[in-house]
């Protein structure tokens, strides 16, 4: 994970405690940010390469929405 500022990539989870993992979920982050994110995979052959890079900018969730309405819906 590299938040922007340092310009260097973190080990955010190294994967040896819980082997399997496909998803992580990053909290603590501030608002504004962007943060940049790349993963490897492991195996018994060793890393993979890194991903393509992707971006996300932290952001507070919107308040002062009224809940989304379905207004019409249509089955096939």
């Amino acid at each position: 994970m590299d938040d922007g500022i340092g310009g260097q990539y973190s080990l955010i989870y190294d994967g040896s405690s819980q082997p399997g993992i496909t998803q992580f979920l990053k909290a603590g982050l501030t608002n504004g940010l962007k943060y940049s994110f790349r993963v490897y995979a492991v195996n018994f052959n060793g890393k993979s390469v890194f991903s393509d890079i992707a971006v996300y900018y932290s952001c507070v969730t919107p308040s002062g929405f009224a809940a989304s309405k379905v207004v019409s819906q249509t089955s096939t």
